[in-house]
């Protein structure tokens, strides 16, 4: 299934590159989503030769043994006092309501992962999906054999007075496609690329499901309740949804014989819009 993705930089600072995106229907892009349209592009177009911002984070707390990395950013709703943060020449500091997530714990010492591993290692199945080793041989092709993670020093992270986060940078080939989570470059104009599905003559944006697996595991789903076949779908697609959503869908399961054929349409259809809503289409 190719979907059919519009996609924009905007080259300012960081919020005001975040304005604009939302002003014209953009969500930030996530990896997963980046890395599909390289996969799409080929190596030589300028989504893969060139970096942008991408909606993860890294968060780095004092005293912690490994760097986390976020799939949702802090920093994307606190873009004004994180660019201002960086025009000061400061870190930004996570506010104090903020619930940490776990994420993705990377050593400090974490060396470059090879291209031929991409869809085994932790990092970049988390970042990356179900492509991760599609996009691994992606670079490979490109003659990139690993990819760089680049962090921040221990040393420096434990002088800092509170946990902080950074914007992570998804690097272009020439870079060696590199995920950077040191830079201190909000203020500058690299700015964010932005992304929203291009159906026909409507626009409709990519919603919080903005990993291209998570996209189809919806798709995928919403197929099997209207044909009747929840009984051999892949257990896997259901552990993308939300708890709520997915409690509805096997309680569903769970009532279905012993439902008459009126019923069972009536919730079929019902469930179609739920799984519907939670992509936008």
């Amino acid at each position: 299934m190719k979907l059919d993705i519009k996609t924009h930089v905007s080259r300012k600072p960081f919020d005001e590159a975040l304005e604009e995106l939302e002003l014209n229907g953009f969500e930030p892009i996530d990896l997963g989503t980046n890395a599909y349209l390289r996969i799409q592009q080929g190596k030589d177009h300028q989504v893969s030769t060139q970096g942008n911002h991408t909606m993860e984070s890294w968060v780095y707390v004092p005293g912690e043994e490994k760097a986390r990395f976020i799939p949702n950013s802090p920093i994307l709703e606190h873009a004004r006092e994180a660019t201002q943060a960086h025009r000061d020449n400061n870190e930004f500091y996570l506010p104090q309501d903020f619930v940490l997530e776990k994420g993705v714990l990377v050593p400090y010492n974490q060396k470059p992962i090879p291209t031929n591993r991409l869809g085994e290692e932790e990092l970049p199945t988390v970042a990356f999906g179900d492509q991760a080793q599609a996009y691994g041989d992606l670079l490979k092709d490109a003659g990139i054999e690993e990819m760089p993670i680049g962090i921040l020093r221990r040393d420096y992270i434990d002088n800092q007075e509170k946990a902080f986060a950074k914007q992570n940078w998804f690097c272009g080939f020439n870079d060696s496609s590199e995920l950077d989570g040191f830079g201190r470059n909000l203020c500058c104009d690299f700015g964010i690329r932005g992304v929203k599905s291009n159906m026909g003559e409507t626009q409709a944006q990519i919603p919080r499901y903005k990993t291209i697996d998570k996209i189809l595991a919806v798709t995928e789903i919403g197929k099997a309740v209207l044909r009747g076949e929840l009984e051999s779908l892949d257990p896997i697609y259901l552990n993308q949804l939300p708890k709520e959503l997915r409690k509805s869908i096997i309680d569903y399961k769970t009532r279905l014989k012993t439902m008459d054929s009126v019923t069972e349409m009536r919730e079929a259809h019902s469930l179609y819009t739920l799984l519907g809503r939670e992509i936008k289409l």
